[in-house]
């Protein structure tokens, strides 16, 4: 079976010494070589070198480059592989190498959506060239310099610029290097202080360090605070944690190493537990309205609800722990389901933190909420706590809060397809009333709920934006109780029992209900409605049936190789993929057998269902000749009928390929006219559980078998010049006037041109390929009396 595997940034950067640098270019500059080996995609690969602004000086694709750059500057090459497979291994071995004075730098391909190298670089650039460094007191050179410790003893220690240094400064704190995902706020940190330890703009972490184990540390400053000048910084050691070690007492401290005073159940002194708030001014103080371009990890995870460009709310998150008693998370593992490793952001997220929703003005819950995951840590503590707790070791202490603040990513919600009006906001966390690890509750839980009441208006522009509505009853459910969960189900019935997608009126959703769309499909017998009609595209389809399999397979909590888990049964639902076209088209007619063969060029994703209408014949049956090792399944049809349907009611998926590969041949009772169609696709579904973008390829064949194979004689079609530089002339002459199609594909089978010239009988235009790369490319006109092709040689 093949396993979802979803597009996953991971950053690998490699720092090269000077002296292993010759110079080859004039004197003053180093010579960078890229050499790239494509693999079957070689359109999705890209690099580009980059200083240590982040400004680009140089870029390229497949065809790689060879240039000179100033000896003394540091500098990062990076490659891209736009659909997030690397460049070998999976289709194709293909390469990469970086050579600078024509020393191998770095060379691979078995990456994801990019991997890095720096070279030219001093030490301290990044953190796989960090200063080692014992404890003491150090000048960071410049903003975000790294070092690199290893605690001799387990303890806590003290990471601070505020004893010594005077600017607006940070400090971040890594406990892994390799592909490590960082920026400027506190992704991927294990710990991290922006003005709030206790010293004004200065910053101040206090870390429990693991003896033996390396971390690595960032310092720089805040809103250029330093004027990207030196800081002054210390590292001190504080002693071991001293607590009570009996996991019997109620002041037992897991992080203790050194035993302390214990206070046992009965005492009065005992605390009396945790109680974690969400802060509502937090989230009324932060709002606004931004544009975020989505990656296909942010549609996995669901923290946006489609492709392209989406508008989204920015709000910050702070939850605070009042009680007298630490709410203690533990330390992530993969073994502990409370915790996945979120791949897209390069670190371990607890799955119960925290929830964001918007309601609309009758109180009910639209379907764009998201769960969202954190590395839960002591960020602030306000309150009059310590702080101890970090992502290696997760927890808020008792007095302290965690922030999660607008500029980290996916601390939104999608709002595109919003309308205005009035709106509430939900944050609330632990909402499932959740005790610790350690088994204690929360002392309340109704105010792990924060709420603000928004109005989304337009701009003079037509963009959105967001306004506070002073006045805000405290929401509630269809019953009346205040934060309650009674909903109306889909056919608006307050707690009603009727669940969406529910077919055969189980009380649950079953892979019966599934089969049961596309018997009902098949059948013409499905009722367009808020039960059936499970992305509200008003249509029933085999992606409504995908919809219920992907939720019967997946469920509540599936974690998608390495990210966080996302809802499949969350309804309405779906998304639709613009950026991922699936090409069907009639590949061969056999007039004597009676069988139409159909192909799919799906080079984007791998497939898991599709289905589509015929026109001119009726179906007698349908075979599968797609790979059976890979997409084992049975192709169902209407009897008599039209319709074509397939879909892997398991894991199994159709690979992606870079050209036209075989899916489905339909046996023919009798032609209906002369002429054999795909009339129309009604759905592909990617392995994502995603509508694609389709198109409809090569769609007729016409019974006519002289005349078909006579067209190409009797009607003219030229491209020229041949070989081309890129501008190509071309020239129609048909012996009448039809309904033409020209297309254009390259030798890869990837569509360049597709698109209706009308009804022509003479036709002469200029068509620009100065875009693409040099090869071999076919020009095909297609009318329904036959087709012409010529190839062309692009220089």
């Amino acid at each position: 079976m093949k396993y979802f595997l979803f597009r996953l940034i991971i950053t690998f950067i490699f720092v090269i010494p000077l002296t292993q640098l010759r110079a080859q270019c004039p004197t003053g500059q180093v010579k960078a070589e890229v050499i790239i080996v494509p693999d079957n995609f070689p359109n999705e690969i890209s690099w580009k070198i980059t200083n240590t602004a982040g400004i680009a000086l140089d870029s390229g694709n497949v065809n790689g480059k060879t240039l000179c750059l100033p000896e003394n500057t540091c500098y990062f090459f990076t490659i891209y592989d736009s659909h997030g497979d690397g460049i070998c291994c999976a289709y194709g071995q293909g390469s990469y190498t970086l050579k600078v004075n024509n020393a191998v730098i770095a060379q691979g391909g078995d990456f994801t959506f990019s991997e890095q190298t720096a070279f030219n670089c001093p030490v301290g650039t990044s953190c796989s060239s960090a200063i080692n460094i014992s404890l003491g007191q150090y000048t960071a050179p410049s903003p975000n310099s790294w070092y690199k410790y290893i605690p001799e003893n387990t303890g806590m220690y003290n990471i601070s610029t505020c004893e010594i240094e005077t600017c607006n400064t940070k400090i971040w704190i890594y406990d892994y290097c390799v592909g490590l995902n960082w920026d400027n706020t506190n992704i991927g940190t294990i710990y991290y202080d922006n003005n709030s330890g206790g010293c004004g703009n200065q910053a101040r972490v206090n870390a429990l360090l693991e003896a033996g184990k390396t971390y690595y540390i960032r310092i720089g400053e805040s809103n250029n605070g330093c004027n990207g000048g030196a800081i002054n910084w210390l590292l001190d050691y504080n002693g071991p944690v001293v607590g009570c070690m009996d996991i019997q007492a109620c002041n037992y401290n897991p992080l203790a190493t050194v035993d302390g005073e214990c206070i046992f159940p009965g005492d009065p002194n005992c605390p009396d537990g945790p109680d974690l708030i969400v802060v509502q001014e937090a989230v009324a103080n932060s709002l606004y309205v931004s544009t975020h371009n989505a990656s296909n990890c942010h549609v996995v995870e669901g923290c946006l609800t489609g492709y392209g460009q989406r508008t989204v709310l920015n709000f910050s998150t702070h939850i605070k722990n009042i009680g007298n008693q630490d709410y203690y998370i533990g330390a992530p593992s993969a073994n502990n389901p409370q915790f996945s490793w979120g791949n897209c952001h390069g670190h371990w997220h607890h799955q119960g933190y925290a929830e964001y929703l918007l309601y609309d003005i009758n109180n009910n819950p639209l379907p764009i909420g998201f769960k969202n995951g954190f590395c839960v840590i002591d960020l602030e503590c306000s309150g009059g706590g310590i702080p101890q707790y970090g992502c290696a070791n997760m927890g808020i202490s008792a007095g302290c809060g965690d922030i999660y603040s607008t500029g980290l990513d996916c601390q939104w919600i999608d709002i595109t397809e919003i309308d205005t009006g009035s709106y509430t906001l939900v944050v609330r966390t632990n909402w499932a009333k959740l005790p610790d690890v350690l088994g204690r509750h929360e002392l309340d839980y109704m105010n792990n709920w924060a709420q603000v009441c928004i109005k989304i208006g337009l701009n003079s522009n037509g963009t959105k934006n967001v306004s506070l509505n002073t006045i805000c009853e405290p929401l509630t459910d269809c019953e009346g109780e205040i934060y309650g969960d009674a909903l109306q189900d889909c056919e608006g019935n307050c707690s009603g029992t009727k669940i969406r997608g529910d077919i055969n009126n189980s009380g649950e959703q079953n892979m019966t209900d599934a089969y049961s769309y596309v018997s009902g499909i098949l059948g013409n017998d499905i009722e367009v409605s808020p039960c059936t009609d499970l992305n509200l595209d008003g249509k029933i389809s085999v992606y409504d049936a995908s919809q219920i399999s992907s939720c019967v397979l997946y469920g509540e909590g599936h974690i998608h190789e390495g990210n966080v888990p996302h809802d499949h049964c969350l309804f309405p639902g779906g998304v639709y993929n613009m950026t991922d076209t699936v090409t069907l088209m009639i590949t061969g007619v056999n007039f004597d057998e009676k069988y139409v063969d159909i192909g799919i060029l799906n080079k984007n994703n791998n497939i898991v269902a599709y289905e589509f209408d015929m026109s001119g014949i009726t179906i007698s049956s349908v075979e599968n000749t797609a790979n059976i090792q890979q997409f084992p399944i049975v192709p169902q049809f209407s009897m008599g009928g039209k319709k074509v349907i397939g879909i892997s009611w398991v894991d199994s998926t159709l690979s992606r390929t870079p050209t036209v590969q075989p899916l489905c041949r339909i046996h023919y009772l009798e032609m209906t006219n002369d002429t054999i169609c795909i009339s129309k696709i009604v759905d592909v579904v990617n392995r994502n559980y995603e509508q694609t973008f389709t198109v409809l390829g090569t769609s007729c064949y016409v019974n006519d078998r002289v005349g078909f194979a006579n067209f190409a004689l009797q009607n003219k079609f030229d491209v020229y010049p041949n070989p081309s530089d890129g501008l190509v002339q071309m020239n129609i002459s048909l012996t009448g006037k039809y309904d033409t199609r020209l297309t254009i594909v390259d030798a890869l089978g990837r569509v360049v041109e597709n698109k209706s010239l009308g009804l022509i009988d003479q036709y002469q235009t200029s068509i620009n390929l100065s875009n693409q790369l040099p090869g071999i490319y076919l020009f095909t006109i297609e009318t329904q009396k036959g087709r012409v092709s010529r190839r062309l040689i692009l220089k």
